[in-house]
Formats: structure tokens, C-alpha cells, sequence
């Protein structure tokens, strides 16, 4: 039994869900940054709208300057900067969907996640 190629996300109002699994795949390509600063030594920080529960991570140190900034790329504190922190696997599943779908359609990541997050407006 073959199965049908799932269609494109349509819906006219991006939800949470969504908009969480594009930004963690935004961020995953290193197409979309974590807003922060580095201080003099190189370690980065992040910004308070990250909402990073820095007790869960490793501080950084001059031999890990960029623990917080990999932490602000994982699913989890996407699903959580989107207001889901208990939907991560939701989040996972919608991300997997939107890779699929670009695949299916012959768009990048970049060029789907524009399109699903321009639709939003």
C-alpha cells in the first residue's frame, strides 16, 4: 500500500506549535540567531526575552564560550520561547513535517520556513 504525499501547511494563523518548529529549524541551520552578547573574554550570554533557564546548562568559560548559545538552538527552549514547553514532542513532529514538506516540494528549509512564517502575518 503506497501513501499520499502530506500537503503543505495552509492554515492562515500560525500556531505555537509551528512557529516553534521553525524557529528551531531557523536556528539548527543557523539561519536565525539567539539574541545575546559576547563579553571580553568570548563566553556569550543570552538575552533576557531568550527566557534560558541558566541552572540546566553548563555556565560559560573561556574552554566552552558558547554553552548557552547552543542550549537557546535545542528544541526544548524553542518549544518554550514559543509558550509549549510541554509540547517538545509536538514541536519534534512539526519539524520533521516541514522538513519533509520542503523536501516534497523541492524548497530549502530557509525558503519553506519564510513561507510558513510569512503566512502567519
Amino acid at each position: 500500500m503506497t501513501s499520499t504525499p502530506t500537503l503543505p501547511i495552509t492554515t492562515t494563523k500560525l500556531d505555537p506549535v509551528h512557529e516553534a518548529a521553525c524557529i528551531y529549524l531557523r536556528r539548527r541551520e543557523r539561519l536565525e540567531h539567539p539574541d545575546g552578547r559576547k563579553d571580553n573574554a568570548g563566553r556569550w550570554y543570552p538575552d533576557d526575552s531568550e527566557l534560558l533557564d541558566k541552572t540546566q546548562y553548563r555556565s560559560p568559560s573561556r574552554a566552552h564560550p558558547w554553552s548557552y548559545m547552543l542550549a537557546c538552538r535545542t528544541l526544548k527552549h524553542c518549544a518554550n520561547l514559543a509558550g509549549r514547553p510541554a509540547q517538545a514532542v509536538e514541536v519534534r513532529r512539526a519539524a520533521r513535517r516541514i522538513e519533509a514538506e520542503a523536501a516534497l516540494l523541492g524548497q530549502t528549509l530557509h525558503e519553506r520556513t519564510d513561507q510558513i512564517l510569512a503566512e502567519r502575518n
